[in-house]
Order: C-alpha cells, then sequence, then structure tokens
C-alpha cells in the first residue's frame, strides 16, 4: 500500500469516526415522539368546562377542599362514585398518534366546528383548551387538537367518551350508584306498611308482592327503577350526622330496600320535612352523612307504598 492510499483512508475513517461521535453525543439528536396531549398537575386543577352535543356543564373545586361543584344555583358537590379520578383524566391524556404538526383543513377531522370542546384551568388561571372530533377509521382513536397549536393528533375513543359524558350525563350528588341491571328488589316500608316489588326476568317486568304477583303499570312505573339505583339529593349537609333523630331518620319514617345481585342489599331512610318544605333529610344506613332530597323525589318514593303503581 503506497502512501498517498493509507492517508487517504486515516482520513476517511476520521470523518466517519467524527460524524459516529457526533451523533452518540447528540449534536443531531433524533425527536422523542410526544407523549401527552398535554400535562397539568392534578392538584392545581381548579374549573373544567366540557361542551358537548350542545350541551355545557362546568365543575369547579372549592378552594382548600377535595371537593368538586356543578356549577349552576347555588353549586351541587358532585357524586364522588362518579367523579373519582377525572381530576386525574383530565390532567392530561397520552397521545395515541400525531398525524400532522400542520392541520390544514380540520372540518375534515370533525374538528371544524368540533365535536366536544373542553376546556381546563389552574387555580393560577392558566387555561388549556382543546377539541375532539371524528373517530378515526378503525374506530379506536378520536382526533384532537389544540387550541393554539397546528397539531392533529389522535386519543383513545374510551378517552373521549368518558370525557363526554361529563356534559350528556353530569355526575349529580346521589346517595349511592349502582347498576340498574342487578337489582333484585325494592322493598319500602312507610306508616307501618311495606311493600315490596319484584323483578321478574323471565318476564322482564317488574312485579308487586311475591314472585306470582301481579305486573306493575308501566305508566305509573316509568323510571321509579332507575331513580332508584342512584336517588339523586341536593345538597350533603353534614358528614356526620349528631343526632339522627331530629331529622326524623331515628327511628327513620320511610325505609327503602333495595336487594342487588350477589352483594349486600342497600337501605336508605327518608326523614322529616325542612322547614323551608323543599327537601326531607336523607341517609343510608351505616354510613354517616346527612342528605337533603327534594321533596318531590321523596315523595314518589313515598307514594309507591300509598298509592302502588298497579
Amino acid at each position: 500500500m503506497n502512501l498517498k492510499l493509507s492517508i487517504l483512508l486515516v482520513a476517511v475513517l476520521l470523518i466517519v469516526g467524527g460524524v459516529f461521535l457526533a451523533l452518540r453525543n447528540g449534536t443531531d439528536p433524533v425527536p422523542e415522539p410526544r407523549l401527552w396531549f398535554y400535562q397539568m398537575q392534578v392538584d392545581s386543577l381548579a374549573q373544567v368546562s366540557v361542551t358537548h352535543q350542545g350541551q355545557t356543564v362546568e365543575y369547579s373545586k372549592k378552594a382548600g377542599t377535595f371537593d368538586w361543584y356543578i356549577q349552576g344555583p347555588g353549586g351541587t358537590l358532585v357524586f364522588q362514585g362518579l367523579w373519582g379520578g377525572k381530576p386525574l383524566l383530565l390532567s392530561g391524556p397520552k397521545v395515541s398518534r400525531v398525524i400532522s404538526d400542520n392541520l390544514v383543513d380540520p372540518g375534515n377531522f370533525g374538528l371544524d366546528p368540533p365535536q366536544t370542546s373542553i376546556m381546563v384551568t389552574d387555580k393560577s388561571g392558566n387555561v388549556i383548551e382543546f377539541h375532539l372530533g371524528n373517530l378515526t377509521p378503525d374506530t379506536q382513536d378520536q382526533y384532537a387538537r389544540l387550541v393554539g397549536d397546528d397539531g392533529l393528533f389522535t386519543l383513545t375513543r374510551d378517552w373521549g367518551k368518558v370525557v363526554n359524558l361529563l356534559a350528556t350525563d353530569p355526575p349529580f350528588l346521589r346517595l349511592f350508584q349502582i347498576d340498574e341491571g342487578r337489582m333484585e328488589y325494592i322493598a319500602v316500608s312507610d306508616e307501618g306498611q311495606t311493600i315490596t316489588y319484584i323483578w321478574m326476568p323471565q318476564i322482564g317486568e317488574w312485579v308487586i308482592g311475591a314472585s306470582g304477583g301481579n305486573p306493575v303499570s308501566q305508566q305509573d312505573w316509568g323510571d321509579t327503577a332507575t331513580m332508584l339505583s342512584g336517588p339523586l339529593v341536593d345538597e350533603r349537609i353534614a358528614l356526620d350526622i349528631v343526632e339522627p333523630a331530629k331529622f326524623g331518620l331515628e327511628p327513620p319514617e320511610t325505609r327503602v330496600l333495595v336487594g342487588i345481585t350477589n352483594i349486600p342489599p342497600i337501605e336508605f331512610h327518608i326523614g322529616n320535612i325542612t322547614e323551608d318544605r323543599r327537601h326531607r333529610y336523607a341517609r343510608v344506613l351505616g354510613e354517616t352523612e346527612l342528605y337533603l332530597m327534594p321533596i318531590d323525589r321523596a315523595q314518589r318514593i313515598i307514594d309507591l307504598v300509598a298509592n302502588p303503581p298497579s
């Protein structure tokens, strides 16, 4: 090998080695994939607004507490059994795919106008607004974009479905929530009388009394089972009832026992009418919280004894 060829090979090796070291040392790094659509500290969330199918519902967190309220006249405390996990969900979803860094026609993806608009605000007043659009062709994901960002992303369809429910089915405060499909019987006692309603899967109807009883009048029964699978209340007025007898809850004026497949039944009590005559006191047996149930809803339950839907 002559001297000139040796010098040329050494030069080539030096160039190749230099490029390798430069890449290894990160002077020309490969961009990392985007993992998060956005991120916000879950403890810093203060307000959430969701608009879907023409309905807008706003939520706010009471300063210094973990309590979230549905905005409206007076504000309604959310039902924790359905709200739990939502702040974490809204602190930032993972990106399924980055479709484009330069979204040209958002209307093609259901983003102009959007199917869902969400605004998340932290306690410092910083606002993140984003939109959800059409499902992707494989129906597994949903197109999304951040306001102020030119990118087009996809998020999981299930994440979007949960967020949409915050507008179409808000987690209003209730005594409890069970799966209506697992209800087996409802027993209501008032003024010394008890009437039991039993679900008969063989005929797909509720009947009054024993399993051979008469079916309820569907017109009068309506959504009674749905109502009793998650009895709505307007307000929680105490975390620990001191004297339940003062509220007509010991002994209770009205008892309701709901039988559920494979788990113990739930019993709740309805007590006295409040001074403003807008509510009755209510509580779940074995729990200490005291609630206000709208008087018309309480009366519907009491009427299951006084005026059975037969």
